[in-house]
């Protein structure tokens, strides 16, 4: 088993790679390391300075040809942003780690990306060579979750829970009590291509904007059952080019406010892409 860490902060948290996992090649390995950072100001990374990419997060428990643990958790709680992260949870045969974010305020998540299921690339601790590892056709997907105190903003941040497996995808809830913006590419997916059910998206904001070819999705393109996404939300503007897609036999609901209002749903730039189904 991977030992946890544990980082908190008055101010903000700068850093690079951080890895708490478990890996072999053969027999049965643990669970990846919980990774939690706290900080009072923002998280954000420091790119690598020969190629320029995001420093990773990683908490995986892989086995090549035996058992593997679970997924360690990665929780993150800033005062209004997170910035160039990549954070991965996963395991090769069990379930992933879910992903907790929250904030103290407003809060902007950018160029991020959170995924709890998908083809590894590791080094071999040996021989330092590249090792490919589908962990996306066997483990469960984690669930993510983020939570704001105020507005929240997605600027270009993907969440991908998806299945390819007989397990369902992970779930993904987004809470805040003002208003919650998708804008720059930012997607949210939980998609499955296999047997199991694709995972519910579930958002319950004030105001929910989408835009600039932003993207909520749940679909199917095997036997498992599409997701369901759930919008709790007096106010939907969708613009330039963004879309909520789901498959005609999921469920998407717009949800009327909590005083029973009807959804108020504003569509801009329609003769761009835009697909917007409801049961």
């Amino acid at each position: 088993m991977a030992a946890g860490m544990t980082l908190t902060a008055g101010g903000d948290i700068s850093t690079q790679d951080l890895n708490s996992s478990s890996f072999s090649r053969k027999g049965t390995v643990g669970n990846g390391g919980a990774m939690t950072l706290t900080a009072g100001g923002e998280i954000k990374a420091i790119k690598n300075e020969f190629n320029n990419e995001f420093p990773v997060f990683s908490s995986f428990s892989v086995s090549q040809t035996g058992n593997s643990g679970q997924g360690g958790d990665v929780t993150l709680a800033a005062k209004n942003e997170i910035t160039d992260l990549y954070i991965l949870t996963l395991s090769s045969s069990s379930k992933s780690g879910d992903v907790q974010i929250s904030s103290f305020g407003d809060l902007l998540i950018k160029n991020t990306k959170i995924i709890t299921s998908r083809q590894l690339i590791i080094n071999n601790p040996l021989t330092q060579q590249e090792i490919t590892l589908d962990v996306s056709g066997v483990g469960q997907s984690g669930n993510v979750s983020i939570n704001s105190k105020g507005n929240l903003t997605f600027n270009n941040t993907r969440i991908e829970s998806d299945t390819r497996s007989s397990n369902p995808a992970g779930n993904v809830n987004i809470t805040s009590p003002g208003i919650v913006t998708f804008n720059n590419n930012s997607k949210i997916t939980s998609n499955t291509s296999s047997q199991g059910k694709a995972g519910s998206i579930q958002i319950d904001a004030k105001e929910l904007n989408l835009t600039d070819a932003s993207e909520i999705s749940a679909s199917t393109t095997a036997d498992g059952k599409a997701g369901d996404i759930t919008l709790n939300t007096p106010t939907l503007t969708v613009s330039n080019g963004a879309k909520i897609f789901a498959p005609l036999q999921a469920k998407v609901m717009a949800v009327k406010s909590p005083l029973m209002h009807p959804i108020k749903l504003i569509l801009v730039s329609v003769f761009k892409t835009f697909f917007l189904f409801f049961s």
